[in-house]
């Protein structure tokens, strides 16, 4: 899939099957209630977000829409853990944004291993973090479920970016280059019409 129309979508439809299995299936079949899983509403578009930004990430090794997103938000981030006397967190947030750029297009951030350990800042940040926001020395084991679900969610959208390129067998990515092409076509037709209009 070439184009971050298809990533978003692959994401999307991705997170939309891990949701169904979380929220509806597993508690069907348990006789759980699905809010056992899910808290607040807000948080299945916040894992929705978090699933399609996981889906953009592994191209940032070349010019895309994504390293272009990514690298905006690293820099409102690392801005701010400076003005903030983070110095450390800054220094780590400027080295793990220079990572993708040693590798070559589809190398290191194309794997299956990528997708697993890629995300796990979303479970080793919270264990970090005090009230206040401020950066702790010791990790608090208590917080480790709150980035679960967020885990769980980044590793759907990358592995979805995965297939989607035909990185987890080429079977699998003509399977959803076909089924998702309804969705890129209608969304490119939107923006033609966007752009038309101005």
């Amino acid at each position: 899939m070439s184009d971050y129309r298809g990533h978003v979508a692959a994401g999307a439809a991705f997170y939309a099957v891990l949701a169904f299995l979380l929220v509806v299936a597993v508690p069907a079949t348990m006789g759980l209630d699905s809010h056992l899983l899910i808290d607040k509403w807000w948080e299945v578009p916040a894992e929705l977000l978090v699933a399609v930004l996981a889906a953009l990430w592994p191209d940032v090794d070349i010019t895309s829409q994504g390293r272009k997103l990514f690298y905006r938000l690293f820099l409102v981030l690392d801005l701010y853990l400076i003005f903030s006397g983070e110095w450390q967190a800054a220094a780590f947030l400027g080295l793990f944004a220079i990572l993708p750029g040693l590798g070559k297009h589809r190398g290191w951030t194309h794997r299956l291993w990528a997708a697993l350990l890629v995300p796990a800042p979303i479970i080793i940040v919270p264990l970090f973090i005090e009230s206040g926001w401020r950066l702790a020395r010791v990790p608090d084991y208590s917080n480790f479920g709150q980035g679960l679900p967020y885990y769980l969610a980044a590793v759907v959208g990358y592995v979805s970016h995965l297939a989607a390129d035909g990185m987890l067998g080429r079977g699998v990515g003509a399977v959803m280059n076909a089924a998702l092409w309804p969705v890129r076509t209608l969304w490119k037709v939107a923006e033609k019409d966007h752009e038309r209009l101005r």
